[in-house]
């Protein structure tokens, strides 16, 4: 069954609503509202921060109803001399988004690339986006703020997924980790909200020069785990 027409009703008015309410109905089912972050434990990402570029902390802990707690991200532009006759390289864009253990998600990922999927399936493959489409379970989305044309897949082993194709061919995947079980619609829902307030910006933050190399906030490396 496709999603796309109601969530076209509810991705429409997601930014207007974001400073009373953050409703997003997919199919008709339960609707995220906003809820207030939990007082924050080490006060380690300030409200002001913008995180990975693309959002503001106290805007997405609102959206998310969770504290951040750190995150790392890193761009790379397209080369000012990209070599004729090879394929293209595309501007990419990697940012991890952490936050407690207690939550319902503990890590939000963020990848923009070139045509393909990350993390995707049993096997936690990249795939190309058509073939990833395709696959059962997989529910295409649409936006009318955003172009291009995306899906979400609830049940990825991996954790809860968002992919998106802008018409150029990059691939966004966006993707929660240590999902809780029980709320895997709600974490679907969030990132929907989330893609459609940054969808539009993470192009142009992987495209910005110079080239940022993999960068951690806060900086204290007693902070940073290995898993990123």
């Amino acid at each position: 069954m496709k999603r796309a027409t109601a969530l076209r009703k509810g991705i429409s008015l997601i930014v207007t609503s974001l400073t009373t309410a953050l409703p997003l109905t997919l199919g008709g089912c339960s609707v995220i509202g906003k809820a207030s972050a939990p007082a924050s434990i080490t006060n380690a990402v300030n409200d002001n921060i913008n995180v990975c570029e693309l959002i503001d902390a106290k805007q997405l802990e609102e959206l998310t109803s969770s504290q951040v707690v750190r995150y790392a991200y890193e761009h790379t532009p397209v080369p000012a001399n990209q070599p004729t006759g090879e394929e293209t390289i595309f501007p990419t864009l990697h940012c991890r988004i952490y936050f407690p253990d207690d939550t319902p998600f503990s890590k939000i990922e963020v990848h923009y690339i070139a045509r393909t999927v990350e993390d995707f399936g049993e096997g936690m493959a990249t795939v190309p986006f058509d073939r990833a489409l395709l696959h059962e379970g997989v529910e295409e989305i649409s936006s009318s703020n955003v172009e291009g044309q995306g899906f979400v897949y609830e049940n990825n082993t991996s954790g809860p997924l968002l992919s998106w194709r802008y018409p150029d061919g990059h691939v966004l995947t966006m993707r929660v980790s240590y999902a809780d079980n029980d709320k895997l619609h709600q974490s679907i829902q969030m990132l929907t909200s989330f893609f459609e307030i940054t969808g539009n910006r993470i192009p142009h933050v992987a495209a910005d020069e110079p080239e940022l190399e993999l960068t951690h906030y806060p900086d204290d490396p007693a902070s940073v785990n290995n898993d990123e």
